[in-house]
């Protein structure tokens, strides 16, 4: 309680009574020391029908009724398991717990030092390093997945709780997890203390009867293979114990440095609920967004493409770069790599060839990546953003044509059409607009400033000798084609202390072009070209020979000016998970 003030204070905790021992004794504690008043709170009881035994309704009701019996109250719902072993049901319980109850709120479980014992065997035994050495956690914060669209409609509660303050609210934006708390303070405390309670005060628990004829991993060890070894070690849950406390301290140390090293390292491209035009340094963070009924939904970032620089990597020693490839794969998983994948990701790194078709999967337990390489940087690829790369542009964007009017300071016959650079800002367009899984879609979107056409941002025929754009023109976007020769406008350096005139590079096309802008394979799908054609001149006369400027090339994340007139902010790029 004293470690973790901090982190309780204003949330609202929720303890998971099962009605099993464990989680009985737990409730029972606390409400005992909640009425002596060594408890600054008294946790709200909630208790998850599965609906796999036949048994479970009169457990839902017992564990009400005991509740009840004692001043308190418990909130009952039910969750859908798709399957019938250990691990979908926990994932269905925690779910329909994060669907009910609200973000960043604490759930408390009642996992003990044998939990913990068991499940450090089951990981030694079936491969693990430090991280999974480490065990449970007592503190921590996972994101849950849910499905919003499913309210709380299906959940029901027992007779003294007809509130509905706790229902998650229905929103226009649809996160695909929630940020909860787990916390589970009796990590260091044996089954025999818990066992000891539960008799002293005749407490009606349930026995799971699967929990010792269960066929899963953890029944054979707690029915067979624990109490052999505490014959002949009889200390050895504590010994456990304090294994996992030393490996988590290890685990906290190894992740420290993993930071340190991908500040320096890595840049992460992000999509999220908001408008997020250019690569962030920080995908980790979260960003709370309004929904219709005014309450406060939280909606995460998705790293689609994280970038690791091979230079300053190959600085790191042998044993640092595998820990660093280790956490890079599963810092937002459960699974962790094994080191015949992390070997393969190496091999790639310290590649010479000039080979960029190389692929290495990676799916874990949420998360699927596609590893690759690109000159120099090493790639972790969402396969959902690849596989959204893959979809043509939108073909009405090509067809797409935008007037607009850019008066001359010399013309004095403007003619006033339904785009006007001087009364509209900004216009955007759709380029692509595709799911990106099955519950959320993605939109490329390309925002165009107006007023950048104006003649006080410097597009007058001054600045452009050989194609005066004014008077009426369209703005439209295609698709690059290999025979289109362009030279891409690089601004003189202001910073070297002489002014250096700006330059263009010399007329490319194709894939040199391409390979010339370091535009990665798997986006050269995605590069268009954004020109100007004129219409009529600044007097209004229609032009027979229509000329036509291209202005921008982009691909996602990246653009390039083609005329040296273009202000900086001219044009950007959105993508908006939605």
């Amino acid at each position: 309680m004293n470690k973790l003030h901090s982190h309780l204070v204003g949330k609202r905790i929720w303890l998971a009574l099962s009605g099993g021992r464990d989680s009985l004794v737990m409730a029972s504690v606390c409400l005992q020391l909640y009425a002596k008043g060594h408890l600054p709170f008294c946790p709200q009881f909630i208790h998850v029908n599965h609906g796999i035994q036949t048994a479970n309704d009169a457990w839902a009701k017992q564990v009400s009724q005991w509740a009840s019996d004692n001043g308190s109250q418990c909130v009952v719902i039910k969750a859908y398991v798709n399957g019938t072993d250990e691990q979908t049901a926990r994932h269905a319980r925690y779910a329909a717990i994060a669907q009910h109850i609200n973000c960043h709120d604490i759930i408390m479980t009642a996992h003990h030092a044998n939990d913990q014992s068991e499940t450090l065997l089951m990981r030694l035994f079936t491969g693990t390093g430090v991280k999974g050495l480490s065990g449970m956690t007592s503190w921590s914060c996972h994101d849950i997945p849910i499905n919003i669209n499913h309210s709380n409609q299906h959940n029901h509660s027992n007779q003294h709780n007809h509130s509905n303050q706790h229902q998650l609210p229905t929103s226009s934006i649809k996160p695909l997890t929630k940020p909860i708390y787990l916390w589970r303070p009796w990590l260091n405390i044996s089954r025999d203390a818990i066992n000891e309670h539960a008799h002293r005060h005749a407490l009606p628990y349930i026995n799971d009867p699967t929990n010792l004829t269960g066929t899963n991993v953890r029944s054979w060890l707690r029915r067979e293979l624990l109490p052999i070894i505490e014959q002949r070690y009889p200390q050895v849950i504590g010994n456990i114990t304090r294994l996992s406390d030393l490996m988590s301290d290890a685990d906290a140390i190894l992740q420290d440095v993993y930071h340190n090293d991908k500040e320096m390292m890595v840049n992460d491209c992000c999509v999220s609920a908001t408008q997020l035009p250019y690569p962030n340094r920080y995908p980790n963070r979260y960003l709370a967004v309004d929904d219709l009924t005014t309450h406060r939904l939280i909606t995460h970032r998705l790293t689609v493409d994280s970038q690791l620089e091979l230079k300053k990597f190959g600085k790191l020693s042998g044993a640092r770069q595998r820990s660093f490839l280790y956490h890079w794969l599963s810092e937002k998983d459960t699974l962790t790599p094994n080191k015949q994948r992390i070997d393969d990701i190496l091999a790639l790194a310290y590649r010479d060839d000039n080979d960029h078709q190389t692929q290495l999967p990676w799916q874990g337990a949420t998360q699927h990546y596609v590893i690759r390489r690109y000159r120099h940087t090493l790639h972790r690829l969402d396969a959902r953003w690849l596989n959204w790369l893959q979809t043509p542009i939108n073909d009405k964007v090509f067809n797409e044509k935008m007037f607009i009017c850019v008066p001359a300071t010399d013309c004095t016959n403007v003619h006033a059409h339904t785009v006007h650079a001087h009364t509209k800002q900004t216009h955007t367009i759709t380029l692509r607009k595709k799911p990106l899984n099955n519950k959320e879609t993605l939109t490329w979107q390309l925002v165009l400033d107006l007023t950048a056409f104006t003649h006080q941002s410097g597009f007058t025929h001054k600045n452009i000798d050989k194609h005066i754009m004014q008077g009426d023109f369209y703005l439209c976007v295609r698709p690059l084609h290999k025979t289109d020769r362009l030279s891409i406008y690089q601004p003189s350096d202001t910073n070297i202390g002489k002014f250096t005139p700006p330059q263009f590079t010399p007329p490319q096309s194709g894939k040199k072009l391409q390979q010339s802008l370091g535009i990665a394979s798997w986006l050269r799908q995605s590069v268009l070209l954004v020109e100007a054609q004129n219409v009529t001149d600044c007097h209004g006369n229609r032009q027979i020979n229509a000329k036509t400027l291209p202005l921008w090339l982009i691909c996602p994340w990246q653009q390039w000016a083609l005329q040296s007139f273009l202000p900086k902010k001219g044009i950007k790029q959105t993508f908006i998970l939605s």
